[in-house]
């Protein structure tokens, strides 16, 4: 073998086993001392990463089990606090049922004094445990637990959490139907016998109420709520047979709530829901005495209750003298006289359009017409027999008195809201209501949005008025005088230039083209309009005169909201007894007028007297209507109130009668509502009438997790809806768009219609029993400060634009509670408690299966936790057996390789012994 001194082969090859051995040594020791087989990356990649995964899930494991040990902790809190409020409630059915024992001679006060306390203790726990309505735990709790597995839609975190729904498990009283929102007949009523001028006997019995019943023996209340509203407002028809008391009449109202409930329709199973019940509410005195009011309850949702007749108006406090109810009748009066002939023009058709009286959208009547044959008594007399079988606007109350020739046509609603009549196609004005043409002789649409004249016969000289009503709005004409030429191009430009200078019809884009060598006229922004064209007579422009004779009618608003007398003249007014006629405006002093005395004076004679005060004339306006007095405002938004005086039941006038009805409307004291300004004033509304003034209603509320629910409706009069041409259409766009937006939250609230502060209007309000509600207002581009279109709020004045902003909904003042201070009160407590323990039952069922929920999450958890731990033991943990004897065995090999090493380093030195030799 060959000898070399420069390359040391041997002992290279000692040197880097000897370096592989330390390497082993050293991993090996680093194994041995730290106890595992993975102490870097290099010593197994893939395994640590598995490692790695299995260790962060046991960490979410491991504080998943704590937040369900956490919220299992949480959940036998609440279980107990539930098992002390039964306890409480046994208390309560316990003192209720001795109160409800007719042979009680001990103070049922001192029973109602504990029984109060009991339920003020229920709501204190419950708030305690977060079981209260809108509670800290009243919610859906969700717990993540960790350890879940994705699967087609639902993620890993879903599958890892535990869902325990607690938002319809409070136990506070309202929520167990212990307390709840309430409305009650107005404050100081006393229904009680010991006020026999006012007591419920006397209220049934009394004739003049009777005579208001729509059905003899039988009241009826209305109901307004979410889901029962507008035309689906519930109609509740107490039968009166046996009522002579509070107990009695609360009885025989229940008994018609629950067969109003008990409907098919949809309002129905909404009212049924609802849970209303009549109950007496009792007003103790300073001196002792008890007073006794008609109230209604829910524990469910916010409501109004309506007067339908006088017997329910005075039942709910709304008296016009001792037992009498005030009358809910209004009026409307046709503004001519039913009159004339057909003289042979015009259309086939007249159409009668009634809106307002909370139907939901406009009745049209259509009445055929013979020219030159139909009198106006035949066409007064198919209006009576097309108003008496119409089943809607029968429902409404509204109903139409005998026509009699030579006079005005008046309209009644029984229900006291505010209504409008309005007419089309009646050339010749027999009915009195004006001669709107439609827009065809054929047509059967009341107004559209385009007519095109007929055949045109121009001269420079030509001229004629034509009168527009925007939406059934007031008239604006348009004077065309003489042309720039005989052509239809010169009558369009004339025509254009008075469009251009009415801001009305400017904002109705009424605009007029030449068609076909006539003109039409239309809307360009789909809005709805009537023509009536006038005098001088020729039909040089194409549209008619409404009349062969060329005169034409003028239109003149019609009387609404009239105050409309009772006994027909003449009267006998003595000076003696000092006969006045007494009425206020707008609240404001009252002024007496003194009547002329003699004995059969005539209601025309009444009406100069009144007509000839100063302060009246400028106000309102006297005249005789089919024999009676009739008294109508100036400015329909003037409230004329007759105030008490000695002639006022000669004439056949109540006290406190007005052109506003005189109708109780109670709203559910305790829920939440809307309230503008510092009298606590509802939404103004005006019609929208053209196609450019679209208004959005933003209506904005939050669950009981805070999770904020929207619903923007559009209000507006165009072609692609009309929706708001009364308050009543308004309404029920909104109330039906909040029904079937299919959000249980939105579905809560309820827009209802009810008189303002000054009761000179009819305006809107909000209510549901949402603590957190808003109502945004936005601003309508038909809107001036001084002349608001839609819905606004108008405490502002004339001087601000009242939209625009967004009112938050406030707590209403009231509620009510359970009451056991009567036999009545107990009996009904003791229903409700036991309802109550059921309630209390199904609530404290949820929380016990959300406990074992938890406790199932918690064992499978742990499962999962231990062998993840193993899983990952296996992988990450060294073998210390096995480590120990690698160490050994690096231990050896290491003095060996050492050895070695020294060996091979000293090979070379072999070289000197031949250099020696």
């Amino acid at each position: 073998m060959g000898f070399q001194i420069n390359a040391n082969i041997p002992a290279q090859i000692a040197q880097d086993n000897l370096r592989l051995t330390s390497d082993f040594q050293q991993k090996t020791i680093s194994r041995v001392t730290s106890g595992l087989r993975i102490t870097s990356s290099g010593d197994d990649a893939a395994g640590l990463a598995i490692a790695n995964t299995f260790r962060s899930d046991i960490a979410v494991l491991g504080q998943g089990i704590r937040n369900a040990n956490d919220g299992l902790s949480t959940l036998q809190t609440i279980d107990g606090g539930i098992s002390n409020i039964s306890k409480l409630l046994d208390r309560a059915r316990t003192l209720a049922t001795q109160s409800a024992s007719g042979t009680f001679n001990g103070s049922r006060t001192v029973l109602n004094n504990e029984f109060a306390s009991v339920l003020t203790e229920i709501n204190r726990q419950a708030q305690a445990i977060g079981l209260d309505t809108g509670g800290q735990f009243a919610r859906s709790l969700s717990v993540f637990i960790g350890g879940g597995k994705a699967n087609g839609s639902i993620s890993e975190i879903a599958n890892g959490a535990v869902n325990v729904d607690l938002t319809s498990s409070t136990v506070d009283a309202r929520s167990l139907g212990l307390s709840g929102v309430q409305a009650a007949s107005a404050a100081g009523t006393d229904l009680s016998t010991s006020s026999p001028s006012t007591s419920v006997q006397s209220i049934v019995n009394d004739t003049t109420n009777k005579g208001s019943e729509a059905t003899a023996g039988y009241t009826d209340f209305y109901f307004r709520g979410a889901g029962f509203s507008d035309d689906n407002r519930v109609k509740v028809s107490v039968n009166l047979a046996g009522v002579t008391n509070t107990s009695t009449l609360v009885s025989a109202i229940n008994a018609a709530v629950d067969s109003a409930g008990n409907g098919a329709s949809s309002a129905a199973t909404a009212f049924k829901n609802a849970n209303i019940r009549a109950v007496v509410v009792t007003d103790t005195q300073t001196d002792g005495t008890v007073k006794e009011r008609l109230g209604f309850t829910s524990g469910t949702g916010a409501f109004q209750v309506e007067a339908g007749d006088r017997v329910s108006n005075a039942l709910l406090g709304n008296f016009s003298s001792a037992a009498v109810g005030k009358s809910l009748n209004t009026a409307f009066v046709g503004n001519g006289s039913v009159t004339g002939a057909s003289t042979g023009a015009g259309s086939a058709n007249v159409i009668v359009r009634v809106q307002g009286s909370g139907l939901s959208g406009p009745v049209d009547l259509t009445l055929g017409i013979t020219q030159g044959t139909t009198t106006a008594a035949q066409l007064a007399g198919a209006l009576k027999t097309a108003v008496d079988g119409n089943s809607t606007l029968q429902a409404a109350g509204i109903t139409l008195d005998t026509p009699v020739s030579g006079e005005s046509l008046v309209f009644r609603s029984s229900h006291g809201e505010r209504f409008e009549v309005l007419a089309a196609g009646d050339n010749d004005n027999l009915l009195g209501l004006g001669t709107f043409r439609l827009a065809s002789d054929t047509a059967t649409a009341f107004d559209y949005t385009s007519v095109t004249g007929g055949a045109v016969s121009l001269s420079t000289t030509s001229a004629q008025t034509f009168e527009f009503s925007i939406g059934g709005g007031a008239v604006q004409q348009v004077v065309v005088n003489g042309l720039t030429a005989g052509t239809a191009t010169a009558a369009v430009a004339a025509l254009n230039a008075g469009f251009a200078a009415n801001s009305t019809l400017a904002a109705a884009g009424m605009q007029a083209t030449v068609s076909g060598g006539g003109i039409n006229i239309a809307s360009t922004n789909g809005s709805a309009f009537r023509l009536n064209a006038l005098a001088p007579g020729q039909d040089n422009f194409g549209f008619g005169t409404n009349a062969t004779t060329g005169t034409g009618t003028a239109y003149s608003a019609n009387y609404a909201d009239a105050i409309y007398n009772t006994v027909d003249g003449p009267y006998n007014i003595t000076a003696s007894t000092n006969d006045t006629f007494s009425f206020s405006v707008d609240g404001g002093a009252k002024t007496d007028i003194t009547l002329t005395a003699g004995a059969g004076r005539t209601a025309t004679q009444i009406a100069a007297d009144l007509n000839g005060n100063a302060t009246f004339a400028a106000a309102a306006t006297a005249s005789v209507v089919n024999g009676g007095l009739v008294v109508t405002a100036d400015n329909p938004n003037s409230k004329i109130k007759l105030e008490s005086s000695n002639s006022l039941s000669t004439l056949g006038f109540e006290s406190g009668q007005s052109n506003y009805a005189n109708k109780a409307t109670v709203n559910s004291g305790g829920a939440y509502d809307t309230e503008l300004g510092a009298g606590k004033d509802v939404f103004s509304f005006s019609q929208i009438r053209n196609g450019a003034s679209d208004q959005t209603i933003t209506i904005t509320a939050l669950d009981s997790q805070g999770a904020a629910h929207s619903l923007a409706v559009t209000l507006r009069s165009d072609d692609t809806a009309r929706n708001a041409r009364s308050l009543d259409e308004a309404l029920k766009t909104i109330n039906e768009q909040l029904q079937q937006s299919g959000d249980s939250t939105l579905k809560q609230l309820v827009a209802v219609k009810e008189q303002n502060t000054a009761g000179n209007e009819e305006g809107v309000r909000f209510l549901s029993t949402l603590k957190d509600f808003r109502v945004s207002v936005g601003v309508s581009s038909g809107s001036t400060a001084a002349s608001e279109v839609g819905i606004y709020d108008g405490t502002t004045g004339t001087s601000v634009l009242g939209q625009g902003a967004v009112t938050s909904a406030t707590q209403s003042t009231g509620g009510s509670q359970l009451d056991i201070s009567t036999i009545d009160g107990a009996t009904n407590a003791v229903t409700a408690l036991a309802a109550a323990v059921r309630k209390l039952g199904d609530a404290q069922a949820v929380v016990g299966k959300g406990q074992n929920q938890f406790s199932f999450a918690i064992n499978l958890a742990s499962s999962q936790l231990t062998n993840l731990s193993a899983a990952e033991s296996r992988i990450r943990d060294a073998d210390l057996a096995a480590e120990a004897a690698n160490l050994t065995k690096a231990s050896i090999s290491l003095q060996a390789g050492i050895a070695a090493l020294a060996q091979a380093n000293s090979a070379p030195q072999a070289v000197l012994a031949l250099l020696r030799g």
